[in-house]
């Protein structure tokens, strides 16, 4: 039986009852820490409320229902408006479900109907992403931007995954080509990841090691996959990361392989003196405890390891019970398996860094 949008209302626009708005009540109550977003409520139109309902039982995992209702919505005389909120959300609920063949097509007759909507596009998009289809998702991430300006930032991250797709196939020659129609560059590391590796691949060593510098310094936590870069295309030995660290400070990665190079030359002193130094930056760092451990007991230090032992279960006694979540950077002291800010589910974890 089809949903008349309009039942609820009496001749004259009135309200005849409540349940609609009720249960949206009872369920928003809920529900709500679900929703990133949810659509103002406007009684004197209750295609707002059916709309609402849709996407709240989406959120409750109550596909089936959700579907039924956009897709009766969807026969209904509806505005311009309102039409591509109801394919769009369509599209949503179709993916979420696991019915991708079908949120395509929705998605192709909303871009049929509205070709200079560029959230059609997006969307064509994102399933062009999960198909691995990255060229098709680079054509339809430039169409909606430049249809509606606001999705540069997902075209620039498209492009460069794309271009390290094609490396990953040898297609030097097109992932070049790509790279230089990026424009108004983010500084982010994976960017000078991508450039270091194209100039890596065409044999300018001196411009791909520049980047890698760059892409260091600007985030030391990314750090470990400009490490591995260096490792792919070039020999590391203790000179080069002595020049590497003389660049980029002695950051985690790049002074653990220092250590374990240093080791195995046999120049455990001078490993035993680096390893301490990033023990004081890192110090409850695993590796770095299991190092610093082994070369003080292969250097008959019995003692001190005793005592950084000692110092590390002390220090780990304290720090243990603060927690931070993982999705909104809450802290608390307190474990649970809920956020008690942002309510995400195992989400809290043991900041020790």
């Amino acid at each position: 039986m089809m949903i008349n949008p309009f039942s609820w209302l009496g001749k004259k626009g009135k309200r005849i009852d409540r349940k609609v708005e009720s249960f949206l009540k009872n369920l928003s109550i809920n529900r709500i820490d679900t929703l990133k977003e949810l659509p103002d409520l406007d009684i004197d139109k209750p295609f707002n409320a059916y709309v609402t309902l849709a996407i709240l039982l989406r959120e409750k995992g109550e596909f089936h229902k959700a579907i039924k209702l956009l897709e009766n919505l969807l026969s209904e005389e509806l505005s311009v408006d309102d039409e591509k909120l109801v394919i769009l959300n369509l599209a949503i609920t179709y993916k979420l479900a696991g019915f991708v063949d079908r949120a395509e097509q929705i998605i192709r007759e909303g871009i049929e109907r509205f070709p200079a909507e560029g959230y059609f596009y997006y969307e064509l998009a994102k399933l062009k992403q999960m198909y691995d289809d990255w060229e098709e998702a680079v054509k339809n991430f430039e169409i909606a931007n430049g249809l509606n300006g606001i999705f540069q930032e997902e075209l620039f991250y498209t492009k460069l995954f794309y271009i390290n797709k094609l490396l990953d196939s040898g297609k030097i020659d097109r992932a070049f080509k790509i790279m230089k129609t990026l424009k108004n560059i983010l500084l982010v590391p994976f960017f000078y990841y991508t450039l270091a590796r194209i100039y890596f691949e065409i044999g300018d060593s001196d411009r791909a090691y520049r980047n890698v510098v760059t892409g260091m310094r600007l985030s030391e936590k990314q750090s470990d996959m400009f490490l591995k870069l260096l490792e792919k295309y070039q020999r590391l030995d203790v000179e080069e990361l002595e020049r590497l660290i003389d660049k980029v400070g002695l950051i985690y990665p790049v002074a653990l392989r220092y250590v374990e190079l240093l080791s195995e030359r046999g120049d455990d002193e001078k490993a035993l003196e680096v390893i301490n130094k990033v023990a004081e930056k890192y110090p409850l760092k695993a590796e770095v405890k299991e190092h610093q451990l082994r070369l003080m007991w292969k250097l008959g230090k019995r003692k001190q390891v005793v005592d950084v032992i000692v110092s590390s279960l002390e220090r780990l006694k304290k720090e243990r019970k603060k927690y931070v979540c993982e999705n909104c950077g809450y802290k608390t002291d307190t474990f649970d398996w809920c956020c008690p800010k942002c309510k995400s589910w195992e989400t809290l974890r043991l900041d020790i860094d």
